[in-house]
């Protein structure tokens, strides 16, 4: 396993939040994605997360991985290879949907576009062609606490799309699920009309409400603060083993 430096400190699930992380936390909530199988078919559903446990399931569409899915066979925690973009660190807490404790050894993929809304590994992106790369792309397994972290740059967008990124889970014994994570509209906002990496493509065409999964998107927009020189983003993911 790579493990490389953070470049800022950000909350994990071992380490207290400062006063007023807290207070944005509590005011933006909490929820995690349960994946339930059900004659045959999964079934997400939502469910409510605190600091010790979880509770009152209720329904959530799945997210579809999209053209642009593929698994590097690479854990490491830096996945940034020399994209330029405003910095942003990623938390996830992986738990059980019956009892919602912690699960360990899951993996965790994750896969994003970079600032110019272009994803590593294929052709046929308009003048790209990065079937050579493997930039912000990569793996972790969760530790005793169900956590995994991640350093990358906040994703850019393209048409027709909201700001997402897209995971997949596998726990140790079960089978893979997969969804897609989004961000706040006006931090994304925000950042694409003040960062020089995304100033060229300006604010986004699609807002989180027009996004074209056509699915309610609040159980999976993720927790964002403003943590030093970039973001900090944190979800919890339950999975119905």
């Amino acid at each position: 396993m790579v493990v490389m430096t953070p470049r800022f400190s950000f909350p994990t699930t071992n380490a207290p939040l400062t006063r007023r992380q807290l207070l944005k936390l509590a005011g933006a909530g909490t929820s995690a994605v349960v994946f339930a199988s059900c004659g045959g078919e999964e079934e997400p559903r939502t469910v409510s997360a605190n600091a010790t446990g979880t509770s009152g399931c209720t329904t959530t569409p799945m997210q579809a991985a999209g053209p642009f899915a593929a698994d590097i066979g690479e854990e490491r925690i830096d996945i940034t290879d020399g994209q330029v973009g405003s910095l942003l660190e990623l938390n996830f807490t992986v738990l059980g949907s019956g009892d919602c404790l912690p699960l360990t050894g899951a993996e965790v993929v994750l896969w994003h576009a970079n600032a110019q809304g272009v994803y590593s590994g294929f052709a046929d992106q308009g003048e790209f062609d990065t079937t050579s790369e493997n930039f912000l792309r990569g793996s972790q397994r969760s530790d005793g606490n169900g956590t995994v972290r991640f350093t990358t740059i906040y994703p850019g967008w393209y048409p027709g799309r909201t700001t997402h990124l897209h995971i997949q889970v596998t726990p140790a014994e079960g089978e893979a699920v997969t969804t897609q994570l989004y961000f706040p509209d006006n931090i994304s906002n925000a950042i694409y009309t003040r960062h020089e990496a995304y100033e060229d493509r300006g604010a986004k065409d699609t807002t989180n409400d027009a996004d074209g999964q056509g699915a309610d998107l609040a159980p999976l927009r993720m927790n964002v603060i403003e943590a030093n020189t970039g973001h900090f983003a944190s979800h919890t993911i339950g999975l119905d083993l």
